[in-house]
């Protein structure tokens, strides 16, 4: 089992108080800090970029629209304005809020539930029985890191190639999480002692 750090001591007090009676908290802690590049956004990233890029000289192009051409000069430069804002948060603005996200996240193992805590002021807990996982699956980084899926092994591939900011729910996974394999380890073991306890408890 991983060895707890003051991250994970912190993520434990936080987990805490939406403990049901009888659960054990096994293992506790929080997704890397910072931004984070996922697989997607090496091959996706020069086409966000490009179309910030296009959006943004667009809208300086509008904007120099002489004022003799009466209600185009402004019509023109506001229709593209949101246009250019989509453009800077696919380019830019994503990644601070991914990060911005993470830093509010916490994850918990207990002996009946994956639990994952997502906010500041008015965090929202969602969870996943171990008894009732779709699948398990872990995809590692060199670093050690990774994320360990709740899914099957195909669709939890899948969802690794896909841009995490479009697809991304805390339903269905633990992202970015430092020593993955063994915190997958953990989990993996817990589901079998959830399994085997649902097993003597209907005979």
């Amino acid at each position: 089992m991983p060895t707890p750090t003051q991250s994970q001591t912190q993520s434990r007090e936080r987990l805490e108080p939406y403990l049901e009676p009888k659960e054990k908290l096994l293992w506790a802690g929080a997704p890397k800090r910072g931004m984070i590049w996922s697989t997607s956004d090496w091959y996706l990233y020069p086409l966000h970029f490009a179309f910030f890029v296009v959006v943004l000289l667009g809208e300086i192009l509008a904007l120099q629209i002489p004022a003799s051409t009466g209600w185009i000069a402004i019509f023109v430069p506001v229709l593209g304005l949101p246009v250019a804002v989509l453009g800077f948060y696919v380019a830019v603005g994503r990644f601070f809020l991914d990060a911005r996200r993470r830093r509010f996240t916490t994850y918990g193992l207990t002996n009946s539930r994956v639990l994952i805590l997502v906010g500041r002021d008015h965090p929202s807990l969602s969870s996943q029985s171990l008894s009732n996982l779709p699948g398990l699956s872990v995809q590692e980084n060199a670093d050690g890191s990774g994320t360990i899926y709740f899914v099957t092994p195909a669709l939890g591939s899948l969802l690794a190639f896909l841009p995490r900011r479009l697809v991304g729910s805390p339903a269905y996974s633990l992202e970015a999480v430092p020593d993955a394999r063994a915190v997958y380890l953990v989990i993996q073991r817990a589901q079998g002692e959830a399994l085997k306890g649902d097993f003597l408890a209907a005979d």
